[in-house]
């Protein structure tokens, strides 16, 4: 049977209004296209754009058809591993509801987290602190303080730092101790002595070499959040400096 077409041209259909059809809610298919370390990855625009607005569709190229596999989307300073997992995230529902940081190695989620952060998904950041969070708070203070650190959670390392200079649990090996690095580690143990010499009660020569006066009252806290940045500030600020960034090139 000849199938009808419309206008001449030997049979072939007038192109020339291709800007007024419109496409199928259900059968139309939206690939986005991305380059990633001369790799080209093709995704269904859906699994992004469902997440909200963010920057990972945004192009620098002036191109009207980036995206495509003539003009992809050129992403820089991501390795296509990293790539291939963060996707593999936005498109597991497993993964989300809420994630279990066991589930996966620190080091995957630490990578999520930092790409996340760069192209603004901020439905995925949330899901995914609130899942990380949520186990963090079962965990030990020096647990929190690496996870944090590892994550590059900026904004609550002071207060899980102070919470862990405040307890006195014993330091348990694992993987992100081995990440860390037991120079970092020190560092942690010289800032929380630091701080207890600092904020302890006074000690008296007794009879048997160095007594602590009123020993059975706890090392005053210091006032605030703030104080305690300004002690670290004061001095520590290298060593800080050296934490906080360890991660960035892991």
């Amino acid at each position: 049977m000849k199938v009808p077409t419309t206008g001449g041209n030997d049979g072939k259909a007038d192109r020339t209004d291709v800007q007024h059809r419109k496409r199928h809610s259900k059968y139309y298919i939206d690939i986005v296209v991305f380059e990633v370390e001369e790799t080209i990855f093709s995704v269904l625009r859906d699994h992004i754009e469902k997440w909200g607005n963010n920057t990972l569709l945004v192009s620098p190229s002036k191109d009207v058809d980036h995206g495509t596999e003539r003009h992809p989307i050129v992403l820089e300073d991501v390795h296509e591993a990293e790539f291939a997992l963060f996707l593999d995230y936005l498109d597991d529902p497993m993964w989300q509801n809420p994630p279990n940081p066991r589930s996966r190695p620190w080091k995957d989620w630490r990578i999520i987290y930092r790409l996340a952060t760069r192209w603004s998904f901020e439905e995925a950041i949330e899901i995914l602190l609130t899942g990380l969070t949520h186990n963090l708070i079962k965990q030990p203070p020096i647990q929190q303080l690496l996870t944090v650190l590892s994550l590059n959670m900026s904004e609550s390392v002071i207060p899980v730092l102070l919470a862990f200079i405040q307890q006195s649990a014993a330091l348990s090996p694992g993987p992100l101790v081995e990440e860390l690095g037991w120079r970092n580690i020190a560092t942690l143990y010289r800032i929380k002595a630091r701080y207890l010499e600092k904020h302890a009660c006074a000690f008296s020569q007794g009879t048997l070499g160095l007594t602590p006066k009123n020993a059975h009252k706890k090392p005053k806290p210091v006032q605030s959040i703030s104080d305690f940045q300004k002690f670290l500030d004061d001095e520590f600020g290298k060593e800080m400096k050296g934490l906080m960034t360890h991660f960035d090139d892991h």
